[in-house]
């Protein structure tokens, strides 16, 4: 019998993704599970085959500890997308709720923890020199 992986879609807001379970601190957004991610995450350790934290770790105030739990409730060779606001993009800086904006080369003090699968600056479709957001493919150790 073939299980079932587990996913998480860590401050999901309004995106809702079906067969994750669906995080956010806000109950407005009906998520599967409210939480701050501040805290620890609600999951055993090794638990974990994916986790998807996209658009968040920005509006952290403490993001090494974001990434420890990442690293804590993924199983051994499981993967998770993070994407961020490059710091050099206005736009990242224009919403308040932003602590921080990234360089491409922030992930290199966890890489001892992961596996750095890709790095990829995304563009926008008509303003091909402005680079607003970073993505990391990382896969556990």
């Amino acid at each position: 019998m073939k299980t079932m992986s587990k996913k998480l879609n860590l401050g999901c807001g309004p995106d809702y993704r079906k067969g994750y379970i669906n995080c956010d601190i806000n109950p407005k957004m009906n998520p599967d599970l409210v939480m701050d991610l501040e805290e620890a995450l609600p999951f055993k350790d090794n638990s974990i085959d994916f986790v998807l934290a996209e658009s968040i770790w920005e509006h952290l105030n403490n993001r090494v500890h974001f990434i420890e739990e990442i690293h804590r409730v993924l199983k051994p060779k499981g993967k998770t997308i993070i994407k961020v606001p490059h710091y050099k993009y206005p736009s990242a800086w224009a919403d308040v709720t932003h602590k921080f904006a990234f360089h491409p080369m922030a992930i290199n003090p966890f890489l001892n923890k992961f596996k750095l699968i890709k790095t990829k600056c995304t563009r926008r479709r008509f303003m091909k020199w402005i680079k607003p957001d970073i993505i990391w493919i990382l896969e556990k150790k």
